[in-house]
């Protein structure tokens, strides 16, 4: 049963893009996490909505994703990358949601479980290709989270920007100093580490910044069968997208 606040927002999208509130239409849920996901069924056509929660975020970036979505949405639909397109949305002090167009094909997840293993090689590929066009996407000079249509660098409001270098490295030295004092028998040479880690720093704020989406679980995108194979149909869930280095593209790209 969907909860009152959201159907009233799906009623208030729908009109807002043309179409009817009917009594008739099935609403079935998808996800829930930081946001509830619902599938809209109108008898014609199929919608998303989306229904964003507590992110667990400072306020200031919930009060700001729903700019964030709705810009990434654009920046990556203009490089030809498969996205929903949105329809509307609502920006209320105690509730955001947008309503999206239902993307073609099905959720990789699912794809994965009903092909043979030969096959599967042709989906990874598809979503391979579709997520090199994502990481060629360049929205700043400087690592960064993505405040609305913004790119704040890393550590701001915390004392001076810092690298995405800094920032990824900064803790490592004081936790493995902690965990030592625990665990005498790790016996770790504080200087080689040191050094270690001064490199890496410098590698990583060297290393270009490019668009990531940063949760691109297997239901999160969207693969269809074509006459040439398999395609991905798209992309959800911006809501985590950053800027980081290249270098961590596999290891925050948790496919």
């Amino acid at each position: 049963m969907i909860p009152e606040t959201h159907q009233a927002a799906l009623d208030e999208l729908l009109r807002s893009a043309g179409l009817p509130a009917a009594a008739g239409n099935t609403v079935d849920l998808l996800a829930e996490s930081t946001n509830t996901v619902y599938v809209v069924q109108t008898g014609e056509t199929d919608f998303i909505l989306r229904v964003y929660g507590d992110s667990g975020w400072p306020e200031i970036y919930d009060r700001a994703r729903l700019a964030k979505v709705i810009h990434l949405h654009e920046v990556l639909a203009a490089k030809g990358v498969s996205v929903p397109r949105i329809l509307g949305h609502v920006d209320h002090p105690d509730l955001q949601a947008v309503l999206m167009e239902h993307l073609p094909g099905q959720p990789l997840a699912e794809a994965l479980d009903q092909v043979p293993l030969p096959e599967r090689d042709d989906l990874w590929r598809a979503v391979g290709t579709s997520l090199q066009s994502v990481h060629e996407i360049s929205l700043a000079d400087i690592a960064g989270e993505i405040r609305g249509d913004q790119v704040v660098p890393f550590g701001d409001g915390e004392g001076p920007a810092r690298g995405w270098g800094t920032f990824a490295t900064g803790d490592f030295l004081d936790d493995t100093d902690r965990l030592s004092r625990h665990l005498p028998s790790l016996k770790v040479d504080g200087d080689w580490l040191a050094e270690v880690m001064s490199r890496a720093r410098e590698h990583l704020d060297e290393s270009p910044v490019r668009l990531l989406h940063n949760d691109p679980t297997v239901d999160n995108i969207f693969v269809e069968r074509s006459e040439d194979g398999w395609r991905c149909s798209g992309w959800i869930d911006y809501l985590r997208g950053t800027i980081r280095g290249w270098v961590e593209v596999l290891g925050v790209d948790r496919l």
